[in-house]
Formats: C-alpha cells, structure tokens, sequence
C-alpha cells in the first residue's frame, strides 16, 4: 500500500459508529478504489452490526446487499468502487486485540480485494476527543498474515475529491463538535435496517 487517502465524511461515520453504541463491538466495511502511484482511496464507509457479528446469514445477507449498491454506484463512477477495507471498535475500551471473528470477516474481504485495509477504532481516543485520529491501520502480511499497524495510519484526508484534501485538525475537530451534538444517533447499520427498513445504512446525511 502506497498511501492511504480517506473522504472525511467515512473516517467520520466510522467513529460515530462506535459512538452510538460504547457498549457494544461494532463493525463496518470500508468503500474506495485502489491507484498504483496513490495507494488505497477510501471513499465511504458502511456500518455493519452492533450486537450480532456472528450472525453469518446476516453478514452474507449485508455484503450481497452491499454489492448491489456498489453496482449502481459504479454505474455513475470513474472509479470502480469496491470493498476494499473492514473495521471494528471493541467493546471494552482497554481491549486492544483483534478478534477471530474480525479476523475471519477481514479474510473473507482480503480473499476478494488483495491489500485491503483494517481499521480498529481506539476507544480511548474517543474518550478524549483528542486532535488525533481514533483509528488504528493495520496492514497484513502476505506470507504470516500477521498483522502491523501502519506507521502513519492515515496518510491524509479529502472532502469531495482527492484534490480537495483537508487539514486533519479540522477533520478532528469538526467530528468532536458532532459527537457533542450527539449526531450518531442520526446514524444508522445495516442491523438498525433489518429492524426498520426505512434506515438506510447508506447514511447520505453524513
């Protein structure tokens, strides 16, 4: 992986995700494309589960709606978009591990999308609303599988084009100002639309 770009509104849904529910492991996958000379562009990001991340019919059922999306996204895109990265927040904040359940749903993205990318949500940031992102990148290794953290995580941030990059304090800032709001609460995954299918996990308002 060159680099890592991120649409600040997708680094965004990914934290309030975790915010919504502190209680509980969330989960979500991340939408982008892949450049030679830029690396990894993540583009969106779509909340999965809240409570049931072992539910694999429920998985299976979240990732072919998901590829349907993305099939009229594409429809409209320069860029292929695809799923091309997972992440996670765990639910008790000192927990810093990554489980085999978030092991084996990575795998089964890395299987489709070689390279792609995994996040966790480090919940002692977001206790603190600190200027600095609250995620933690992960790369894995080709041949151990292993995974490192990437040195610098997040390499910078965008608003609606790669060209249109952002000052991450303002990124950090304009989130920590929508955590105070209590904006996840208008945030919605793919298990709040199983319950009521008029939330939509596509969460457009963000």
């Amino acid at each position: 992986m060159v680099g890592l770009g991120v649409k600040s509104s997708a680094y965004q849904k990914v934290v309030l995700h975790a915010c919504k529910y502190p209680y509980c492991d969330v989960n979500g996958v991340l939408i982008g494309y892949e450049e030679p000379e830029n690396g990894l562009i993540i583009t969106d990001a779509i909340p999965l589960f809240h409570g049931h991340l072992t539910l694999l019919p429920l998985l299976e059922a979240a990732l072919l709606q998901i590829d349907s999306l993305l099939e009229i996204r594409n429809k409209s895109s320069q860029k292929l978009l695809q799923i091309v990265g997972y992440y996670f927040a765990n639910e008790v904040m000192e927990n810093e591990s990554i489980s085999a359940i978030h092991t084996s749903i990575f795998n089964k993205i890395a299987k489709n999308f070689p390279g792609s990318t995994l996040w966790r949500v480090d919940n002692k940031l977001l206790a603190t609303l600190s200027n600095k992102s609250a995620v933690v990148v992960y790369n894995q290794n080709e041949k151990s599988k292993r995974f490192d953290k990437k040195e610098q995580g997040i390499n910078y941030f965008f608003a609606s084009s790669q060209a249109d990059q952002v000052d991450p304090i303002e990124v950090f800032d304009t989130l920590s100002k929508k955590i105070q709001k209590e904006e996840f609460l208008t945030l919605f995954d793919f298990e709040d639309h199983v319950d009521d299918v008029t939330k939509s996990y596509e969460n457009k308002n963000f």
